[in-house]
């Protein structure tokens, strides 16, 4: 059987590298509340994909509440993102936009599209800045995981091949992402205000993840699928722990009012997480 071997650069994590970020935006509150939009954005997608517009109405009311605040705090924010301003105008247009759409037009493709346009720039402002996204990176996690085991479930007592590889691989690595951004936002920006004890705490569930990675990164070079099955089902049982010892400080700050182990491993969330959140493009499709 081949043995398939994953970059030892890539796999060399740690803690020290989970706190890394492309800018140094460390603002809990701006990123609490960039997470309220996020989240009614959601939302709001959801409801547009049923075709309820009446119940769009209400969720895109809810965006634009969440919106506003962030519009008229942050807008003017001092950053060295030379497209901040842009950005947070092209919301705001986009919104804007929705609205007059499904009021009273009644227009709910139009609305659509343009709240998807709208969570798409928010998207992107946030990644380029390096604001985290607690609920959405735990979705994209559970997400990466859950078709890492589908695809080695259909692959027990199968040879490997380089195609299943690639599977894995490109699996592994947005696991393995948003894992860094998970952390990143828990334990670097705290952006839920956690205490040092709180921290202390987290960082130690944290460390027993990083060696369930690297213990996966041992599996997948020796295909043994069972085993593999196992290690998996720890990383995403150890996911659903964190996001429940979470969910108390989540509520507290606003930025969700379910629990958000659920948010970790819904059925849909590769859907669902995709549309904020976008993964880069699969070397291979399924």
């Amino acid at each position: 059987m081949q043995t398939f071997r994953l970059s030892i650069a890539l796999l060399a994590v740690s803690v020290a590298g989970f706190a890394q970020t492309t800018q140094a935006v460390k603002d809990p509150e701006l990123t609490r509340y960039f997470d309220r939009v996020s989240r009614a954005m959601l939302d709001a997608q959801s409801i547009a994909a049923s075709g309820d517009s009446t119940q769009f109405r209400g969720a895109l009311k809810a965006v634009n509440e969440a919106w506003e605040p962030v519009y008229s705090r942050y807008r003017a924010w001092a950053t060295s993102d030379t497209n901040w301003q842009t950005d947070f105008d092209a919301i705001q247009t986009f919104l804007i936009n929705a609205t007059n759409a499904i009021t009273p037009g009644d227009n709910l493709p139009n609305a659509s599209a343009q709240l998807d346009a709208a969570a798409a720039k928010l998207s992107d402002l946030r990644e380029r800045n390096g604001v985290p996204d607690l609920i959405g990176t735990a979705e994209d996690m559970g997400a990466s995981i859950k078709s890492l085991q589908d695809t080695v479930k259909s692959l027990q007592g199968k040879r490997y091949t380089n195609s299943d590889y690639e599977l894995l691989k490109a699996d592994f690595d947005d696991a393995l992402t948003s894992w860094k951004k998970l952390t990143q936002a828990v334990i670097d920006t705290n952006v839920l205000g956690l205490s040092s004890g709180q921290l202390d705490s987290l960082q130690r569930v944290i460390t027993l993840q990083n060696v369930a990675f690297e213990t996966l990164d041992n599996v997948l070079k020796n295909p043994d699928t069972l085993t593999l099955l196992n290690n998996l089902q720890d990383i995403q049982d150890r996911l659903a722990s964190l996001m429940s010892e979470l969910t108390p400080s989540m509520i507290a700050a606003g930025m969700t009012e379910t629990d958000a182990t659920e948010s970790a491993t819904p059925t849909d969330a590769k859907s669902n997480s995709r549309r904020l959140f976008p993964r880069r493009h699969r070397l291979l499709a399924r």
